[in-house]
C-alpha cells in the first residue's frame, strides 16, 4: 500500500544500508525502503553492484532508476546522487510524494 511522504522531511537523512544477505543490501531513510544495492553476475565471469530505487515514484525525465557500478562504494555514490535529484524534483512539487517501499 503506497503512503505519501513530505519530500522535505527527508532532506539531509542518512541513506541506512542494512545486508539482507551476503552481497545483498537494503536502503532506507527514516525507516521507509528506498532501495536496494546487491552484487550481480555478469556475463565473462565478472560481478556488478547493481542499485534501484524503488522507494519513492520516479517521474519520466528522471530514469532510469537503477544503474550498476564496479564497487559498492561507486553503487552507494550513484544511488545517492540519483535519490538527491529525485529529491529536488519532489521538494519542487511542493506537496508529500507517493512511496511505496
Amino acid at each position: 500500500m503506497p503512503l505519501y511522504l513530505d519530500p522535505a522531511t527527508l532532506e539531509g537523512q542518512h541513506l541506512l544500508l542494512k545486508e539482507t544477505a551476503v552481497g545483498d543490501y537494503s536502503v532506507s531513510i527514516l525507516d521507509h525502503r528506498a532501495g536496494r544495492i546487491m552484487l550481480k553476475p555478469v556475463s565473462g565471469g565478472r560481478e556488478v553492484w547493481f542499485w534501484t530505487i524503488t522507494g519513492p515514484y520516479i517521474p519520466t525525465d528522471l530514469q532510469p532508476s537503477h544503474g550498476d557500478a564496479d564497487t559498492l562504494l561507486e553503487a552507494k555514490s550513484a544511488f545517492r546522487a540519483k535519490f538527491d535529484a529525485w529529491l529536488v524534483w519532489a521538494k519542487e512539487l511542493g506537496h508529500p510524494v507517493m512511496w511505496t517501499g
